[in-house]
């Protein structure tokens, strides 16, 4: 007979024993779970949540934030100045440069205002835009961060999106933001004289030049932003093609028109400022009722200068707007590719 047996091991250890959970898992309510599962869709709200927080964090943001809201302050006090000059005129429309900015013309009386007060908040507006979105993609491009946010379960349209959005938000909050309340103080303080009536689409045009000027400023800071390490860098580049564009497109127009502000239009709203200057001014469908005078007299020539034609500034926006996204798409990756 072979002395070899199968022996039957004995009971575990207390050492064994005591390394075993002593009771199964108590809460076991995810097994009968049958609510909304998140997919893939909301990861980049993930990553634009989080930017948006990281983008208004920095004091410097902050300030320059409530800085912003001064040229809407600044408005009503024209309004109340404009009411008390055609109270005193009855009514007349006034014969100056100043028709720019106070027009009582029906249809217009309050789309101009916003869109002056627009028009002062651009400077805020690129500031801020590079306080929080030179570094948007540069920085993590300069600490490889592209390496793990793509190696985790989110796609190069994730990282993107949530990098657009996260932006386009902080930029969209400063512009629309002031501009809301100056609506609202106009609803309290003239639906009397015809605010709504003579203006009923005036809230649906302030929410689109604020988000087609936020839209604008995101697509060129993120496009330029993927293509460098260098916040600083892409902060200079973009403040250079701001405002050396600005400056050379009214140079040229100056040249060509000899001050005629209806003539090469579309060269004087060339620039990123002129554009978006020129494609609010469609949208809330101003006419400038201005005064010149005649070189070397005193003749007065009344001058009216629609809006820019918009096909025109639409398609420049809409080019700036998808290129930037393009070209951010491009340069992103996950490793550096050496060809």
């Amino acid at each position: 007979m072979d002395s070899t047996s199968t022996s039957i091991p004995a009971d575990p250890s207390p050492s064994v024993a005591a390394n075993e959970p002593s009771a199964p898992i108590a809460d076991l309510t995810y097994r009968n779970y049958d609510g909304p599962l998140h997919s893939r869709a909301v990861r980049w709200w993930t990553i634009a949540f989080a930017m948006f927080k990281l983008h208004t964090k920095p004091l410097t943001f902050k300030i320059v934030a409530a800085l912003a809201v001064i040229p809407y302050l600044f408005i009503i006090v024209i309004l109340w100045f404009q009411d008390q000059f055609f109270s005193a005129n009855n009514g007349k429309q006034i014969t100056s440069v100043l028709s720019a900015y106070m027009d009582n013309t029906v249809g217009q009386k309050y789309a101009i205002q916003f869109y002056n007060a627009l028009g002062y908040q651009l400077l805020y507006l690129v500031i801020l835009t590079l306080i929080a979105g030179a570094g948007s993609i540069a920085s993590d491009n300069r600490s490889n961060a592209l390496l793990i946010y793509l190696s985790k379960s989110i796609t190069k349209t994730d990282y993107l999106l949530g990098k657009w959005f996260g932006l386009f938000l902080t930029l969209f909050m400063v512009a629309f933001g002031p501009a809301l309340l100056l609506y609202f103080f106009c609803l309290v303080s003239y639906t009397g004289d015809g605010f709504l009536h003579d203006e009923p689409r005036l809230f649906l045009h302030v929410v689109e030049s604020t988000a087609i000027t936020s839209a604008v400023f995101t697509s060129v800071m993120i496009g330029l932003s993927a293509w460098s390490k260098s916040p600083r860098v892409i902060g200079a580049v973009l403040a250079g093609i701001y405002f050396a564009g600005q400056i050379v497109s009214v140079a040229v127009w100056a040249a060509l028109s000899r001050g005629n502000l209806n003539k090469n239009v579309v060269v004087l709203h060339s620039s990123i400022g002129g554009m978006l200057s020129g494609l609010t001014q469609g949208i809330y469908g101003i006419t400038f009722h201005l005064i010149r005078f005649r070189h070397h007299s005193r003749e007065v020539i009344p001058t009216d200068v629609a809006p820019p034609p918009g096909s025109i500034m639409w398609s420049i926006a809409f080019a700036l707007i998808v290129g930037g996204i393009f070209a951010a798409r491009a340069k992103v990756r996950a490793v550096e590719v050496i060809s």
